[in-house]
């Protein structure tokens, strides 16, 4: 036996015996995985799992805007004078993480054939849903604004609470008017 060719232990007969195990287990280990694997355009065709990955991609847009304003915007507030835009910043995070989520939802459900026949009042509660968190977020900042404006000209330490519900209601009120428009 050679070292090249014989049956020894360092002869091309070992290398040999050793590549076609490593070729055996390769073979056992990619098979099962590819033979599972469907082609991506196959998995789109089916709605439920488009549905789920609109709504994961929704989610990790809403997290990720979520992360930016947290984090990054929140540092750059900090380096202002004042604290007003800090309290934006905390006033708009939730409401546009809810709007991001509730957007992949309707769209997901839309995409569904289940919900076909649902997606008019799947849009309505989504209107209706919509409105109430924008109402909830010119209500809150305006109630800011005045709050402000109230310690700046008038003295007050607090904002009477009489004007900030005053202002919600009023707020609110205009969308319960726009969303009863919509219904006609």
């Amino acid at each position: 036996s050679t070292p090249l060719g014989g049956n020894g232990a360092g002869g091309i007969g070992f290398l040999r015996g050793r590549l076609h195990s490593f070729a055996a287990a390769r073979f056992l280990y990619v098979v099962p995985w590819n033979a599972f694997m469907l082609p991506l355009p196959t998995l789109l065709q089916n709605e439920y799992i488009r549905s789920v990955i609109i709504l994961l991609s929704f989610i990790i847009l809403a997290y990720v805007l979520h992360v930016v304003l947290k984090t990054l915007l929140h540092r750059v507030a900090q380096k202002t004078k004042t604290d007003l835009d800090d309290k934006l910043l905390a006033i708009i995070t939730k409401p546009v993480f809810f709007l991001i989520i509730l957007t992949g939802i309707n769209i997901g459900l839309r995409t569904l054939t289940l919900f076909e026949r649902h997606i008019p009042r799947i849009e309505d509660a989504t209107f209706i849903l919509v409105a109430f968190a924008i109402a909830r977020v010119i209500s809150r900042i305006l109630a800011l604004f005045v709050g402000r404006w109230f310690r700046a000209q008038q003295g007050f330490e607090k904002t009477p609470i009489l004007v900030t519900r005053f202002i919600s209601i009023i707020i609110y009120l205009l969308a319960l008017l726009m969303i009863l428009a919509h219904f006609d």
